[in-house]
């Protein structure tokens, strides 16, 4: 176990619980799509025992996932228990399959919130989540939750199949009583069961990048004048837009860049050369001829290096099978080989020198390099660093990129010591004090965990 000390680097605000990979849609971008790997599910007293410990550890947030969770045994139960608690239960549903006895759980619930799942408009959706009713039975879902008085967000995967219907599904919903409506770009998920999915059969191609920052535009700029809320501002558009071109082609990407139609952000500034859609962070490192592999790369690490990462710090992730990890992004495996809470208690598991050392391995030089979308709904402080990056967030950001020792070296506390030290000491000489918060409370973790003072 560790000290109290070092557990002050947690900041739990919520914990994700995939209670199995059992699921009656199919949909086309889905880890869950296929069961070639089986299926299974936590069981109950797992469950139970996660939900403890978020209560006891002041979480925020728990949220159920699948799979489909109104496909777990004794979710009724669950409901009850939880969706009455000081935190927010949040369960993700596709919206097909609720019953009566889930609409009462549901109705006596006063801290549960349901994310519905809508993909697409008629034939879209139902082509998208592989169920010929699929369209109207989350109709039919969505008018039966609001009807027990349910507290309701929707939640669309924007990806090549419905980049065209972005608004009006938004305008379609728009009369709904929800809390907000979240569009997220699809992004594969750091896990085996991705090998079931073809990226480039999802992906949003560069050619589209245009359309993609209209119809997002679109629906910021309705949702406003409706006074609805979604995830989405501009310069969050812009960093989609970034990412879909830097997937694609040099050549295609520069033209978006500086051929697009003025600036969607409200300035009426034209995109230029200075001032294109594409956020600072992002922007070359080197001259616009340089079309390397390599400066590819830097290109779109620097606005999203694992560096400023929050969520490994925030976040639990605990997956069908009873494993645990920071996020479902980076190769936690790799680290530590033994984070099932089938072995072991939660909190001597997440408690203990060999979680904590994944964490800072993990945000650390040579670390996660960074993923896509998710992080930048899931941690407003780490939405706001990637998309509108201040001076001290790009420092800590190319000083992440610096080269580091042999892999045996940086797994060492000693090294990652090091390393916290010389960044502390860059970002004092250049920017506020405050940005170096975080990099101060792991310096003191680090060095106490070797015996240092």
């Amino acid at each position: 176990m560790i000290s109290d000390f070092e557990k002050a680097i947690f900041d739990f605000q919520r914990v994700f619980v995939v209670l199995s990979n059992v699921c009656n849609c199919r949909c086309i971008m889905c880890n869950n799509r296929h069961h070639s790997l089986g299926r299974s599910s936590l069981n109950s007293e797992d469950v139970h025992r996660i939900g403890r410990f978020a209560i006891e550890n002041n979480v925020q947030v728990m949220d159920f996932s699948g799979g489909e969770p109104f496909q777990f045994p004794g979710i009724d139960q669950l409901i009850r228990e939880f969706g009455n608690s000081d935190m927010i239960l949040n369960i993700v549903t596709n919206g097909t399959i609720m019953t009566k006895a889930h609409l009462d759980a549901i109705a006596d619930a006063k801290s549960l919130r349901l994310q519905l799942s809508t993909h697409g408009l008629g034939d879209v959706e139902d082509t998208i989540k592989g169920r010929s009713t699929a369209s109207s039975q989350v109709e039919k879902t969505l008018r039966e939750l609001i009807g027990v008085g349910a507290t309701v967000s929707l939640a669309t995967v924007v990806q090549k199949h419905n980049l065209h219907q972005l608004v009006d599904i938004y305008r379609h919903f728009a009369s709904v009583p929800y809390t907000h409506h979240s569009f997220v770009m699809y992004e594969p998920m750091g896990d085996l069961t991705s090998m079931h999915v073809d990226p480039s059969a999802v992906r949003i191609t560069a050619d589209r990048a245009g359309e993609l920052r209209r119809q997002m535009s679109g629906v910021i700029d309705e949702a406003r004048a409706d006074g609805k809320a979604v995830n989405l501002d501009h310069a969050l558009v812009e960093k989609y837009v970034e990412r879909t071109l830097t997937e694609s082609p040099t050549d295609v990407r520069r033209q978006e860049r500086f051929d697009e139609e003025p600036s969607a952000r409200g300035d009426g500034e034209p995109r230029t050369a200075d001032s294109g859609g594409v956020s600072d962070a992002a922007a070359p490192a080197s001259s616009p001829g340089d079309t390397s592999a390599g400066h590819e790369e830097r290109e779109r690490s620097l606005s999203h290096p694992g560096l400023l990462c929050t969520i490994p710090r925030r976040n639990l992730f605990i997956d069908h099978t009873g494993d645990v990890a920071p996020c479902f992004h980076f190769d936690w495996k790799a680290l530590n080989p033994n984070c099932s809470i089938g072995d072991t208690s939660i909190e001597e598991l997440i408690f203990s020198r060999e979680y904590l050392d994944m964490i800072l391995t993990a945000i650390g030089p040579g670390g996660c390099r960074g993923c896509d979308a998710a992080c930048y709904i899931w941690d407003p402080d780490f939405r706001r660093r990637a998309t509108q990056p201040d001076k001290g967030d790009k420092l800590l950001a190319l000083l992440s990129e610096r080269e580091h020792g042999a892999e045996s070296s940086l797994a060492s506390a000693a090294a990652r010591a090091a390393y916290l030290d010389e960044t502390l000491l860059a970002v004092k000489r250049s920017t506020s004090w405050r940005l170096t918060a975080p990099l101060r409370r792991l310096g003191r973790v680090v060095r106490r965990s070797r015996g240092g003072t």
